[in-house]
């Protein structure tokens, strides 16, 4: 059997040393790898007993403790904070990054029949300001638009319309008309059943025409008259082909609808129509924003009543107390047609204020809105007015693509990107070894201690007994596996606690519990004084 060294008493650290050379660089990192080995050495028995390692075993066995708790601890960072780093950018590892003093923090107000929007724990983004562009009777908008935009198709006609076929059209408010191709009678068809037959625009009627210039243009004039879409004819047309440009004469998401031929078709041939949008105007990033590249979040939105004490104090409408008359019997009325000036407690006010926002709670639409398909802004009631509603924002990169996809194939194959989408890609690195707090570095010997016993636990458990002169020994491996055990799941459940003990959730109790302790301190030391009179 080769005669293999064993630990000689001392070591000397050199780059490439440990497998993976995670830390060989660093110059504490350097400085501590012999002195852990010595000391691993020296709590495994040496110089009483001889160590059956050699140097490059407890290196190894340092570098893995170290990288363990990096594992650990930046697990437990990405789990207490996936919610704030999903949709970030992974360029740059986050155990590198300073976070801001007000980071996990939330100034938003909650949701109210205010409009104070959605509350999200993300104030460590900045808050931006958008205004949109509201159009007196539009209840929907689509906050995902850049820019207001009117919807548009084109009707292309290759000859006349056929009797009896029709074609469907719905505008942006709404209105849907279904116009249907007929012959006025005598001689303009060889139908008997159409002899005499007058074609009425009442009915949504148009005539079939003698060529398709000759339809295209009538079916222009009774669309322009029914719908609200402006109809203009391109350059170009001829009585082999004519097309018609069709534009919705109100902005808005609402204006792509579609245009639907039924039979008996005619040669005819349009798309549905696209491009309405709702003005919107955003602080930074609006195109990134209406390309989906960028997600918003809304904290709060500016729609809401107008307040109780406008109308409290209109000098046409008056107060409405019925304190009126008690003014006239003083002598008061006559000095204020509008107003009156009776000086009365300051809670008869707030109970007015109160009866006025109650009554319009129950007994008009309140100012709301509502969020439908992560786009569409619903607003209640309907505006009745042009206006600018501005509403606040913060902003995070999209995550929604998974990591890995499914090939064409049906193999799984990775999908790149370069935005945080789940644990599995959040940007943490190992940890540098030399911004490692002493208790850090304590836990790392510790657990490297654990792992040196193992390793020669194993060796030891390969030969169970020795024979000695007279006898034989049993070895101690048994023991050293049970004890490596042991350590090292202590040690790893001792830094979970730990950690647990430090996620946000737990900071805010025990931030709440010291300021009620404050406070019952306080009243101890400050008791309530009691007169006697």
């Amino acid at each position: 059997m080769a005669d293999i060294p064993i630990w000689p008493g001392s070591s000397s650290f050199e780059l490439g040393d440990t497998p993976f050379g995670f830390y060989d660089s660093d110059t504490d990192f350097q400085s501590d790898a012999p002195k852990v080995a010595n000391w691993c050495a020296q709590r495994l028995g040496y110089p009483l007993v001889d160590i059956e390692l050699q140097e490059a075993n407890l290196f190894s066995a340092f570098e893995e403790a170290v990288t363990e708790y990096g594992h650990q601890v930046y697990t437990f960072q990405i789990t207490n904070n996936m919610f704030r780093i999903i949709g970030n950018s992974t360029s740059s590892a986050l155990n590198r990054i300073n976070l801001s003093d007000y980071y996990g923090t939330d100034s938003s107000t909650g949701t109210s029949l205010q409009g104070s929007g959605t509350s999200y724990n993300l104030a460590d983004k900045r808050l931006y300001s958008a205004s949109l562009d509201v159009v007196a009777g539009r209840q929907k908008y689509n906050l995902l638009s850049h820019k207001a935009g009117y919807a548009t198709t084109t009707i292309e006609f290759n000859s006349t319309a056929s009797v009896s076929s029709s074609i469907t059209i719905t505008d942006t408010p709404g209105t849907t008309i279904t116009f249907t191709a007929h012959a006025s009678g005598s001689g303009a068809t060889t139908d008997p059943f159409y002899a005499g037959y007058h074609v009425s625009a009442s009915l949504f009627e148009f005539e079939t025409g003698s060529d398709a210039l000759d339809t295209a243009t009538k079916f222009k004039e009774i669309l322009e008259n029914t719908l609200t879409i402006n109809v203009e004819m391109a350059e170009g047309s001829s009585s082999a082909s004519t097309t018609l440009n069709l534009t919705q004469r109100t902005e808005g998401p609402d204006g792509n609808t579609d245009v639907t031929f039924h039979a008996p078709l005619f040669n005819a041939t349009s798309s549905q129509f696209s491009g309405g949008s709702t003005g919107l105007n955003f602080e930074v990033s609006g195109s990134a924003i209406q390309a989906g590249n960028k997600r918003i979040k809304i904290k709060k939105i500016y729609h809401h009543a107008p307040a109780a004490i406008n109308r409290y104090f209109d000098p046409y409408a008056g107060t409405g107390t019925g304190i009126q008359s008690l003014m006239q019997t003083f002598g008061f009325g006559n000095y204020s047609p509008g107003v009156n000036f009776m000086l009365m407690p300051l809670y008869f006010d707030v109970l007015k204020l109160q009866a006025i926002e109650m009554n319009d709670q129950i007994r008009k639409s309140h100012y709301h809105f509502e969020i439908n398909a992560g786009q569409f802004l619903k607003l209640f009631p309907i505006p009745n007015r042009n206006e600018k509603l501005w509403f606040e924002y913060t902003m995070a990169d999209s995550s929604v693509s998974p990591a890995i996809t499914t090939g064409a194939d049906g193999e799984e194959e990775e999908k790149p990107t370069d935005l945080v989408t789940d644990i599995s890609n959040a940007p943490y690195e190992n940890p540098t070894y030399s911004f490692i707090n002493a208790p850090g570095r304590q836990w790392i010997r510790k657990y490297t201690l654990a792992l040196a016993k193992e390793m020669l636990g194993g060796i030891r458990g390969k030969y169970q007994s020795l024979p000695i002169p007279g006898a034989e020994t049993t070895l101690d491996f048994s023991r050293l596996l049970s004890e490596a055990s042991a350590e090292k799941t202590a040690l790893i459940e001792q830094l979970r606690t730990d950690l647990d003990a430090n996620t946000t959730l737990e900071q805010k109790k025990r931030s709440s519990l010291e300021s009620e302790q404050q406070q019952l301190q306080y009243s101890l030391d400050n008791p309530y004084q009691i007169y006697i009179h």
